[in-house]
């Protein structure tokens, strides 16, 4: 079984930061898989590039035009929450195309860990038809976009959160995802959602 992992798979790790619990966790993951042999790259949004690694920012470096990008899709975010008290909930879009880099079209599966911020769930679920392993590091992959049960205000989004719990479960459906658990409660959580409940 692990010769023919070598001899056919090529990981690419998605992780918005290479810092935080989900930035250490993966990169362990990644890291363990190439001393295994297995062929692993990482690409991560804002971390820190390390070639030597296999570890690469999904822009070289970051620029005034990246910056300021990153900025205006931030701040518009941040706006869009203000009717409801600017409760800590993710939305879909992003300003980032992952099917578009270089190492996503190497790749023979994709494995996603914490992707705010960095994943666009239209562009990405719509064009991606490669496997998706993803490794849960919170509640945000399959709630309406809140990350924990006791996140502030989210009570007052519900319109919002039962709108993108929707929209991510017509995403999904019939996707070759295979869901991970850190814990036991994690996996349930995720098996009892209408988002991953068949993954």
């Amino acid at each position: 079984y692990h010769g023919y992992l070598q001899s056919i798979m090529n990981i690419l790790h998605v992780n918005t930061y290479t810092t935080g619990g989900a930035g250490i966790a993966s990169l362990r993951i990644h890291d363990a898989l190439r001393e295994a042999g297995i062929a692993t790259q990482y690409l991560t949004l804002m971390g820190t590039a390390q070639e030597d690694r296999a570890v690469y920012r999904f822009m070289q470096e970051a620029s005034a035009a990246f910056r300021i990008k990153n900025f205006m899709y931030r701040a518009k975010h941040q706006l869009s929450l203000l009717p409801y008290g600017r409760p800590y909930i993710d939305g879909l879009s992003s300003p980032y195309d992952i099917t578009t880099h270089p190492l996503y079209d190497r790749a023979d599966i994709i494995h996603l860990h914490w992707v705010t911020k960095f994943l666009d769930w239209n562009s990405f679920f719509t064009k991606n038809k490669k496997p998706i392993v993803w490794t849960l590091h919170d509640m945000a992959p399959f709630t309406g976009g809140y990350h924990c049960a006791s996140d502030i205000n989210v009570d007052k989004a519900t319109v919002l959160l039962e709108k993108q719990e929707a929209i991510k479960t017509r995403l999904l459906k019939d996707k070759n995802i295979h869901v991970v658990g850190p814990s036991q409660w994690q996996s349930d959580n995720a098996a009892n959602s209408p988002t991953m409940r068949l993954h």
